[in-house]
């Protein structure tokens, strides 16, 4: 029996960013808490930054949406990275039993064993990690659900939290929204730009939230997780290795 397939798709779409209403436009400063008729240079770099970020995100949507259509639920991944955790274990398992002199012949030739040793490290913990975040769901009715929301909120979500003014300024005083709680205004916030770009609001904004985890990682964050690791395992084997490296290097100079 042949391996489980996902359905093919792409990972990459075209984003038209969505122009904001005047009113929405208001509306979202308001509630990040800028003054509309603010002569403070700052704050109007700021509005622009902030506002063109929700208008790249609500244009994201859409063709993210039809993206994410055909998405591996986790049987697929289940599936498909067994076979290659497996075979990424056996693999530095000979690496590691080789015979010192195979090894450096290996190197001569420009092979590195040591990063590779290192890369395959990388790989099995990325795995076991998608595997983990995985584990226990159900791939019925997977395919169903709106990935592309969870992305537009948790972005839409990051915007107001880097741009909100909070206490900075008087707007608490001033503010015909000074009386809610912070979540309050992160779900109105939302909430205002999906219906200028007439996109279906969610049931519950706030569960929608609770199921970021569920969401894939983007390329970006997956390699600044892959850096994280490779500098942890640097740092715990930077001595090893430079032994390692030597005795290789001295092994050489026989040739």
């Amino acid at each position: 029996m042949g391996r489980l397939k996902a359905k093919s798709g792409s990972v990459s779409w075209t984003v038209t960013p969505h122009t904001l209403s005047d009113s929405a436009e208001k509306e979202l400063l308001t509630l990040l808490g800028f003054k509309l008729k603010s002569s403070d240079s700052e704050d109007a770099g700021k509005k622009v930054e902030a506002m063109k970020r929700v208008e790249f995100w609500l244009g994201s949507y859409f063709g993210e949406k039809i993206a994410r259509k055909n998405i591996p639920t986790p049987a697929h991944y289940s599936a498909n990275f067994n076979p290659i955790r497996e075979g990424a274990e056996n693999l530095k398992e000979n690496l590691k039993n080789l015979h010192e002199w195979m090894q450096v012949d290996l190197n001569a030739y420009h092979a590195d064993l040591h990063h590779v040793m290192d890369h395959l490290t990388g790989l099995l913990g990325a795995i076991k990690a998608v595997l983990m975040k995985h584990q226990g769901v159900d791939s019925r009715g997977w395919q169903n659900r709106d990935f592309a929301m969870l992305k537009l909120t948790h972005e839409l979500r990051v915007v107001f939290t880097k741009y909100s003014r909070g206490e900075e300024s008087e707007w608490k005083k001033e503010s015909i929204y000074d009386q809610l709680s912070e979540t309050d205004l992160v779900i109105r916030f939302i909430t205002e730009a999906l219906v200028d770009a007439k996109i279906k609001v969610p049931p519950s904004i706030p569960t929608v939230f609770d199921e970021l985890d569920l969401v894939p990682k983007t390329r970006e964050e997956i390699l600044e997780k892959y850096e994280e690791f490779q500098k942890l395992q640097s740092t715990n084997n930077t001595k090893s290795n430079q032994i390692n490296k030597d005795n290789i290097k001295s092994k050489l100079t026989y040739f």
